[in-house]
């Protein structure tokens, strides 16, 4: 019986990854850009010679891509023409100094994929993504996540984050009318309880 409940989970994600790339290629068709699954790491490649970026998403994983694609979409056109935005990374194990850099960096980011999270029906969690260093001041990043998140649903998201988030929300929600998706957002928001993936 479990095998069935797993299998029909399964079917379930990849339904629903299936949709959420078929939303960003309808949303975002004039851009240049792909988004495409399947690859060990996440990574944007710039536009090369033939004028396509690609947003690389981790395996099959549904939140991986919501991630990559919150990525794409607060990055200005400068960082859009570089590799990885032209960011830095520096891996797991980093320590304090470097993990409140990665907070800074990632508020915005992590906000906005768990708006579009919300809106296709997948369950968000916050990251550190630093399981062998120092994660001191999660709880204040949990906060942070929030009020960047409530800030955007009052003043408004960026432009091609609002755009795939209504993008997101015809396609998984389009029961919930134009004028009523802030404050069906906003109620999810209270009701979630982050915490450290």
């Amino acid at each position: 019986m479990r095998g069935d409940i797993d299998a029909a989970e399964r079917a379930e994600a990849a339904g629903k990854l299936s949709a959420v790339i078929d939303v960003f290629h309808s949303v975002f068709a004039a851009e240049g850009v792909r988004l495409a699954g399947g690859f060990p790491e996440p990574f944007y490649r710039a536009p090369g010679s033939e004028g396509r970026a690609e947003i690389r998403f981790t395996r099959d994983y549904l939140n991986s891509s919501l991630h990559e694609v919150a990525h794409w979409c607060i990055a200005g056109r400068e960082r859009r023409a570089l590799d990885d935005y032209g960011y830095w990374y520096r891996p797991d194990g980093r320590n304090g100094p470097e993990q409140a850099e990665f907070f800074r960096a990632e508020a915005a980011p992590q906000s906005l994929e768990w708006a579009f999270a919300m809106a296709c029906g997948a369950d968000f969690r916050m990251s550190c993504d630093n399981l062998a260093g120092d994660v001191r001041g999660h709880a204040d990043f949990a906060a942070a996540l929030r009020g960047k998140l409530e800030g955007y649903l009052v003043e408004g998201f960026p432009g091609r984050a609002g755009r795939f988030l209504e993008g997101l929300m015809d396609r998984f929600h389009p029961e919930v009318g134009a004028g009523e998706r802030q404050a069906w957002l906003r109620i999810r928001v209270l009701a979630t309880n982050l915490s450290a993936g």
